[in-house]
């Protein structure tokens, strides 16, 4: 449930990895890490995906008009719900998931920003641009994807 990185910092990520590349080992990892983590037959984990609306102006004055994430897994080794996937907002914490139209498709994830966050340009083709005062750049949103390591794998 966390909304920051999941590693603890290196104190000099260049210079620590300039002396050892593998400075930034499992030894440091906090326990929502799944990196180099072992798992098991019916083990339950839950892996993330970000959204990075951070380098988008919060005018939207590059007229963004579709935001989302895609994320292919395993599906012959996991089992995921697409109804348990939930996503939040970086800087308020809140949970965000009615703002996106999630699916699960052959072993893809994807995740798009629903109708209704949008505002016209005023064109004559009635462009369609994300309304950022219904939906705030400038920030990461965090996707927990549950997923149940397969009996049989």
């Amino acid at each position: 449930d966390k909304l920051v990185d999941d590693d603890k910092e290196l104190a000099d990520k260049y210079a620590d990895t300039n002396a050892n590349p593998y400075a930034d080992d499992a030894s440091n990892n906090e326990k929502q890490n799944l990196n180099t983590k072992t798992v098991k037959r019916g083990d339950k984990l839950v892996y993330q995906v970000w959204l990075d609306t951070t380098k988008f102006d919060a005018a939207n004055k590059d007229n963004i008009q579709s935001v989302g994430i895609s994320d292919d897994y395993d599906e012959a080794k996991l089992n995921l719900d697409a109804s348990a996937i939930k996503a939040y907002d970086s800087v308020t914490g809140a949970e965000v998931t009615d703002k996106f139209d999630i699916t699960v498709n052959n072993g893809v994830i994807t995740a798009t920003l629903k109708d209704g966050f949008t505002k016209s340009l005023g064109d004559a083709e009635n462009t369609q641009v994300i309304d950022t005062t219904k939906f705030a750049f400038g920030r990461y949103y965090k996707f927990d994807i549950p997923t149940t390591v397969k009996a049989d794998v």
